[in-house]
């Protein structure tokens, strides 16, 4: 449960127009579906459910279905036959909704672990599930809410080390910074020993953030002394974090051009990637 809105994850955001007349259309759709407050899910006897919850002016749905998944095991050869042998497992794939009336804004999230769908692929699932709650073409008329903004916001961030980013001048000068990985381990480590906090995890660890990368620093002198902004449209992020109460760290990725965020861990909890979420609607 602590992960299922969390996890590995595809997460878009959308500004939208959400009124009063979609809320009583979700009002009479939750009729249909069952309330996540006395949720029960049998996955030997049930394939899908829909989940819904309201709260604070949030209206959050969860899409559980049971998918097989195919694990690679090993390759068995006999004479000039090569057979693959795979072990199918059951997945909890969960779909993410959440529509906040306060802040006009839509927040989805989509499983990828174990899934080999395109990016294309999760995002036409998104639209068609937002399409069955509403029940109308809102999907039509969503606009991308990221923006070059939201990653300067969390390159800034002391407990968030960036360590790729594609930037773009314009349509024809690109430039692609990269840092070497951070020593996770050593870092947590140092944390967990009280050697310094999280608000000093850039000043401790220089050597692994793009804000001391020196191409990155001549670009932004540039974008300065030449007057023109520089719009950063890819990012990768380890984000370090106590929200779950235990010191620990996850990466993620930035996408402005798919309006998306990518986390790579299994084990995120909401507490964790809310942290994250919250600061960019």
């Amino acid at each position: 449960m602590d992960t299922e809105e969390a996890g590995r994850k595809h997460f878009y955001f959308y500004k939208a127009n959400l009124n009063q007349d979609i809320k009583d259309i979700l009002d009479s759709k939750n009729k249909t579906l069952f309330n996540e407050n006395q949720r029960e899910f049998d996955p030997i006897k049930e394939n899908e459910k829909i989940f819904y919850n309201v709260e604070n002016n949030i209206y959050k749905y969860k899409f559980i279905t049971i998918r097989k998944t195919y694990f690679h095991q090993e390759d068995k050869e006999d004479g000039n036959i090569l057979t693959k042998i795979y072990q199918i497992k059951n997945i909890h794939h969960i779909v993410l909704i959440m529509f906040d009336f306060e802040k006009k804004e839509i927040i989805t999230g989509i499983d990828t672990y174990g899934l080999l769908l395109k990016s294309d692929d999760l995002k036409n699932e998104i639209d068609t599930k937002i399409k069955f709650l509403t029940t109308e073409n809102l999907v039509d008329n969503l606009d991308d809410l990221l923006n070059s903004k939201h990653i300067e916001k969390l390159m800034n961030l002391q407990n968030c080390l960036s360590f790729y980013l594609n930037n773009n001048d314009d349509n024809t000068d690109e430039a692609i910074f990269k840092k070497r990985k951070a020593n996770i381990d050593l870092i947590l480590s140092d944390l967990k020993k009280d050697k310094y906090n999280f608000n000093e995890i850039k000043e401790k660890n220089p050597n692994f953030d793009m804000k001391t990368h020196k191409q990155y620093i001549a670009g932004l002198e540039k974008s300065i002394d030449f007057d023109f902004e520089i719009t950063n449209n890819n990012a990768e992020f380890y984000y370090f974090t106590k929200k779950s109460g235990v010191i620990s760290n996850f990466r993620f990725k930035i996408n402005i051009k798919s309006n998306s965020l990518v986390t790579f861990s299994d084990s995120i909890t909401k507490e964790e990637i809310w942290d994250v979420l919250q600061r960019i609607s």
